[in-house]
């Protein structure tokens, strides 16, 4: 390889401090070019740095309330609020008349309800990788 497809291929950050007059460099394998947010990139540091804390606070507010929208599903998905819900007489008449469908309802409705969540969870992540953390390779995304 050339030096120049070489120095284009490889970007170098400064490793702050100065070791006997000569600077200390660290060089690391540029992404590839797919592989690169180009909206993010342009962004200086001292915004990533502080939209990288907002979306981190974003996720410990996320974890330490994840047991709310938790339980509410399940207390949505209830044999009483489902009948509450429905229309007066159609949950006990689905008990009765159509029992596969009453127990599709009453069973799995709390569980692919709480499958739904757990689905969008990873693209929520995924989003504020993107657009609140402003991560500059889909690397970094999926490693963030």
């Amino acid at each position: 390889l050339s030096d120049r497809v070489m120095a284009e291929q490889i970007p170098l950050f400064d490793a702050g401090g100065e070791s006997d007059g000569v600077e200390k460099i660290v060089v690391k394998p540029a992404p590839e070019a797919e592989a690169i947010i180009w909206e993010n990139v342009q962004l200086p540091l001292d915004s990533i740095l502080q939209r990288r804390f907002i979306g981190r606070a974003i996720c410990v507010v996320g974890l330490l309330f994840w047991s709310i929208p938790m339980t509410s599903i399940q207390a949505l998905a209830s044999k009483n609020v489902l009948n509450h819900l429905l229309p007066n007489g159609w949950l006990d008449w689905m008990e009765d008349n159509l029992h596969i469908v009453y127990s599709l309802l009453v069973l799995y409705l709390p569980t692919v309800a709480l499958l739904a969540v757990l689905v969008l969870l990873p693209m929520a992540l995924q989003m504020i990788a993107v657009f609140v953390e402003a991560r500059k390779s889909q690397t970094e995304v999926v490693i963030s």
